[in-house]
């Protein structure tokens, strides 16, 4: 955002004014202007990482835009910047999941994800209602009787299938389900 210096500080007396992840006013200080307008010109992604590396003790030197490397961030996860702030989003099996305030909460919603997925209980993409119909029945047949399982095989062929087939299941809501459920006048 802006520089200001130089204060009275005898290690570090030039101050670089920016804004933090959570759109809080923050200030950085540096031993000399150049150190301090190179940090002023970084993406807000790299200033946060070197704040963060610093912290840690790291000694580190801001370096102009054209020189920088992207901040390391975990397999999978993005950041992008919005108009207030720099957010982060995930991409797991053919879909993605924005708006994380920090990379790791990203990073933990994409483990939760893909756990869920795994076990078969996330539907991504444009997969239609049909195949995952089919699926189920695949599923249930072993874990029910054979009568039970006509019963449901062929009240899913005449009732459910014909209203539902060729939805999406993203698209598939209690308001379509309502809609299924209404007696025909």
């Amino acid at each position: 955002m802006s520089v200001h210096g130089p204060y009275e500080r005898p290690d570090r007396p030039w101050k670089a004014a920016y804004r933090g992840i959570e759109g809080k006013q923050k200030s950085e200080w540096f031993a000399s202007q150049d150190e301090a307008r190179g940090f002023d010109a970084l993406p807000k992604a790299d200033k946060v990482a070197f704040v963060a590396v610093r912290a840690a003790g790291e000694p580190r030197t801001p370096v102009a835009p054209e020189a920088t490397m992207p901040a390391e961030l975990p397999e999978g996860v993005f950041a992008y910047e919005t108009a207030k702030r720099t957010r982060y989003r995930f991409n797991s099996h053919r879909t993605s999941r924005r708006g994380f305030t920090t990379p790791e909460k990203a990073l933990k919603a994409k483990g939760r994800f893909e756990e869920r997925y795994g076990r078969g209980e996330v539907a991504v993409g444009r997969m239609s209602f049909e195949p995952t119909w089919n699926r189920y029945l695949a599923d249930k047949k072993p874990r029910i009787t054979s009568g039970s399982y006509e019963n449901l095989e062929r009240d899913g062929r005449n009732n459910i299938l014909p209203f539902f087939a060729l939805r999406q299941l993203q698209a598939i809501d209690t308001s379509a389900v309502e809609e299924w459920m209404e007696p025909v006048h």
